[in-house]
């Protein structure tokens, strides 16, 4: 992931649909107006077959920023 221009890194949300879900990228964004400072608004959503978990049910961040190792922000 590269990092912002301003920041060295925003955040995002990283999302696993339900089997029959029928969501978008804006109508989750929208889900955070008003509940967040502006600032802390992720900046995109970006959705996945799975979240890595481990033999515990804890996601593992390792792999899950090496699945978006090749993501990058909207617009950069």
């Amino acid at each position: 992931m590269t990092p912002p221009p301003k920041w060295d890194e925003r955040p995002i949300v990283v999302v696993v649909k339900k089997p029959g879900a029928e969501v978008t990228r804006e109508e989750l964004l929208a889900f955070y107006e008003g509940k967040l400072a502006k600032w802390q608004i992720p900046d995109d959503v970006v959705f996945v077959d799975a979240i890595p978990l481990g033999a515990t049910g804890k996601m593992q961040k390792v792999k899950l920023r090496e699945m978006l190792a090749d993501y990058r922000l909207p617009g950069l």
